[in-house]
C-alpha cells in the first residue's frame, strides 16, 4: 500500500481503507496542537477497517491530555492493531484509562509505549496477560518500587523475540529483589536506565539462551548473573556501575560473544579483565583512566579480531604486552582522536608491522593536532614498511579541509518509513 494523507475531514468511504495510521507533530505550529489533538481523533473514530497494521504516534512538542491518551489507545486496540507504537516526549500528570484488551490482544505482534507516566505501577491490571503473538517489547517502566505489572506483561509473551526495558527509579531506592530474565525465545534484549536514574535491583539474572544480541546502557547497582547466554554474538555495553568488580562480572557473561562494543565507564580501579576468545569485531571508547592497562588486557587474546575501532588512550603502554599474533587476522581498524606523538606513532607502525592481511588502516585526527603535525603523521605512517601488500591507509583530518572519504563508493540512502500515513491540518 502506498503512502496516504489524511485530513480530519475525510468521508466514511475512505475510513475502510486505512490500514496504516502514523502521526508526529515535527512540522507542527505551536498553535495548531489542538487542531492535531482534534484530527487524531477523528481519523479515529473514521476507522472502519477491520485491522489496523500500524498505529504510531510520535509528538515531542505538545503536551497530550490523558483523555486523548487513554481514547486513542482504546480505539487501537479496538481496530485489532499489530504494530502499536505511541512515544510522548512530554510527561502526562494523570494516569490513563488502559484497556484490559490490550492484554490479550491476538492481533499485537509489536509493542513500544515510550512516555513519563507511572501507569505500570499504578494501573489495577489483572494477575497475568496473555499476548500470544507478539514479538517485539519496547516500553518505559518509570516506577519507585519493583515493576511487577511489566514483568506480568513479558512474561504472558510466550514468543517472544525482541525486549528493551528502560527503566527510571529515585537514586535513594534500595532494592533486595531480583530481576529475572527466563525467555527462552528472546533474540535480542536491550536494557537502558533513564538519564538521573538508578537501576538498583539486587541481582539481574539472564536465563536466555537463543539471545544473541545484548545491550546494557545507563547506570546500575546490579550483580550481573548469566545463567545461559550461550548463542550470543554481540554486546554492547556503556553502564557506569558502582564498583569495578560488577562491571569485570558483566563482561565475564559476554566474554564469548564475536562482535562487543564497550564504553568503559570512569573507575578508580578495574580488576584484571576476562579473555575474549572469540572476538572477531572490538570497539573501545570511554575510559579516561587506567586506558593503557584496559587496551592490553582486552587485546591480550583475541586472534581472531578482523576489525578494530579504538579512542586513543591518554597513557602510554609498552607494545611488549602485545603479542604480535593478535592483529595477524586484523582486516580494518579505525583509530581515532590521534595526534602525532611518540604512543600513535609506535601504536599504529607496531600495527602496519604485524597485521599480515590489514585491507585499511583509517586514522581519525584530534580537532587540536596542528596541520604540521598532522602532515608529519601522514608522512610517518605512509613510508612506514606494512606487512600487508593491499593495506590502504585513510586519513581524516581535523580541519574540514583534511576530511576525505573513508570508503570510496560509499552511500548514505535516507528514506522514510513504508506505509506511512500522516496527519496534517487542513
Amino acid at each position: 500500500m502506498t503512502s496516504k494523507t489524511f485530513y480530519p475531514k475525510v468521508g466514511d468511504s475512505i475510513g475502510r481503507s486505512i490500514h496504516n495510521l502514523d502521526f508526529d507533530d515535527s512540522h507542527l505550529l505551536r498553535e495548531s496542537a489542538n487542531d492535531l489533538l482534534k484530527g487524531v481523533d477523528r481519523v479515529l473514530e473514521l476507522c472502519k477497517t477491520s485491522r489496523v497494521n500500524v498505529f504510531r504516534i510520535y509528538f515531542s512538542k505538545i503536551d497530550v491530555q490523558e483523555s486523548y491518551l487513554s481514547k486513542w489507545i482504546v480505539e487501537a486496540f479496538r481496530l485489532n492493531v499489530c504494530e502499536f507504537d505511541i512515544r510522548l516526549t512530554k510527561p502526562i500528570i494523570r494516569q490513563p484509562i488502559l484497556p484490559l484488551t490490550m492484554l490479550t490482544s491476538k492481533s499485537l505482534t509489536k509493542f513500544r509505549l515510550h512516555h513519563a507516566s507511572k501507569f505500570w505501577n499504578n494501573w489495577d491490571w489483572p494477575s497475568s496477560a496473555n499476548l500470544p503473538n507478539l514479538k517485539t517489547l519496547d516500553i518505559v517502566v518509570v516506577h519507585y518500587k519493583p515493576p511487577d505489572n511489566a514483568f506480568k506483561v513479558i512474561r504472558g509473551c510466550p514468543i517472544l523475540e525482541n525486549l528493551s526495558l528502560e527503566i527510571g527509579r529515585q537514586w535513594s531506592w534500595h532494592s533486595k529483589e531480583d530481576y529475572n530474565f527466563n525467555i527462552p525465545t528472546l533474540k535480542r534484549l536491550k536494557l537502558t536506565t533513564l538519564q538521573g536514574s538508578l537501576f538498583g535491583a539486587n541481582k539481574v539474572v539472564l536465563n536466555l539462551p537463543n539471545l544473541e544480541y545484548l545491550a546494557v546502557y545507563g547506570s546500575f547497582n546490579s550483580l550481573f548473573v548469566m545463567e545461559d547466554l550461550s548463542s550470543l554474538a554481540e554486546a554492547k555495553v556503556s553502564a557506569q556501575v558502582s564498583y569495578g568488580h560488577r562491571w569485570v562480572d558483566l563482561l565475564k557473561g559476554i566474554s564469548k560473544a564475536k562482535y562487543l562494543t564497550l564504553i568503559i565507564p570512569n573507575l578508580l580501579y578495574i580488576p584484571p579483565l576476562p579473555e575474549f576468545p572469540n572476538l572477531k569485531q572490538l570497539k573501545l571508547e570511554g575510559y579516561p583512566n587506567l586506558k593503557h592497562r584496559l587496551v592490553s588486557e582486552i587485546l591480550r587474546s583475541p586472534y581472531q579480531l578482523e576489525h578494530l575501532c579504538i579512542e586513543k588512550p591518554r597513557n602510554d603502554f609498552s607494545n611488549s604486552t602485545l603479542p604480535s599474533s593478535v592483529f595477524a587476522n586484523l582486516k580494518t581498524m579505525i583509530y581515532t582522536e590521534a595526534v602525532w606523538d611518540e604512543y600513535d606513532a609506535k601504536l599504529l607502525k607496531f600495527i602496519l608491522t604485524n597485521s599480515k592481511v590489514l585491507e585499511m588502516l583509517t586514522v581519525k585526527c584530534n580537532t587540536a593536532i596542528s596541520l604540521k603535525d598532522e602532515d608529519r603523521l601522514r608522512s610517518d605512517l605512509s613510508e612506514h614498511p606494512k606487512a600487508s601488500m593491499n593495506c590502504q591507509i585513510h586519513f581524516v583530518g581535523s580541519r574540514p579541509q583534511g576530511r576525505i572519504k573513508l570508503f570510496r563508493g560509499m552511500t548514505r540512502t535516507f528514506t522514510k518509513g513504508m506505509f506511512r500515513c500522516s496527519c496534517f491540518m487542513a
